[in-house]
Parts: C-alpha cells; sequence; structure tokens
C-alpha cells in the first residue's frame, strides 16, 4: 500500500467513524490566509487539533481565546497532519446566546444552527425561532 493509499483508507475510516462530530474548546492561532482560508486550532488543557473551513462559511466573527463548539468533519491531510473540516460554529460560555442572537439577527448566523445548538445544549424538547 502506498502512502497516498493509506491516508485515503485512513480518511474513508474517519469518516465513516467521525462523521459529523462536535467538539468544545478554545480558538488559538486563529488566520486567515489569501482573504478565503480560515485555520485555527482548538484546544483544551490538555490537547489541540488543527481546524480548517472557508471564509464564507464563517458566519460569527471569531478570536483568540474564545471558547465554540464545532461541526466537523475529521481528516488526515496528505502532509500527515490530523485536522477538523468546520461544517459550523456556535459560541460558547458567558454570552454565548446573547452573542449567537446578535449574529442571528444580523443575518451572520443560520437560524437552524442556532437552534440545533440549543436543542443540542440546553436539551429543550424542540425549539423553532421565527
Amino acid at each position: 500500500m502506498t502512502v497516498s493509499e493509506f491516508v485515503d483508507v485512513a480518511n474513508q475510516t474517519l469518516e465513516y467513524s467521525f462523521s459529523g462530530v462536535i467538539v468544545e474548546g478554545e480558538v488559538s492561532q486563529f488566520k486567515v490566509s489569501k482573504d478565503k482560508f480560515v485555520f485555527f486550532d482548538l484546544k483544551d488543557e490538555f490537547s489541540c487539533v488543527g481546524c480548517f473551513m472557508m471564509k464564507h462559511q464563517l458566519h460569527l466573527p471569531l478570536e483568540n481565546g474564545m471558547r465554540i463548539s464545532i461541526k466537523a468533519s475529521v481528516k488526515l491531510t496528505q502532509w500527515g497532519k490530523f485536522s477538523l473540516t468546520v461544517i459550523s460554529i456556535l459560541p460558547l460560555g458567558d454570552g454565548a446566546i446573547k452573542r449567537a442572537l446578535m449574529c442571528l439577527r444580523l443575518n451572520l448566523l443560520p437560524k437552524a444552527c442556532l437552534t440545533q445548538y440549543i436543542n443540542d445544549h440546553y436539551h429543550f424538547r424542540s425549539l423553532k425561532l421565527v
């Protein structure tokens, strides 16, 4: 098996086992490259993982030190690095709901994202935003 074949098989396994994982942590090393690629690390007190997304997917302002919850797919890059490809982001911690509502009002955050976040984290039976 070649290295490229191994990376392909590893990614198929990761995609099958970890499709749409939700991970919480603190943003560090946030940067936008070439005005279209967003890179940051998501860390806790013991571990750190690199994250990637396209700038047009970024529906709320991110900054280093911010606590967030992401939905992401897992990938092993061609350079052998483990990475999370971000699907959606929601803020956590003090003022998280207030900040998410502000982004919603400014049309920066889709309603479905906030509804899903509240349902996942606050265990309401159902919530509909109008």
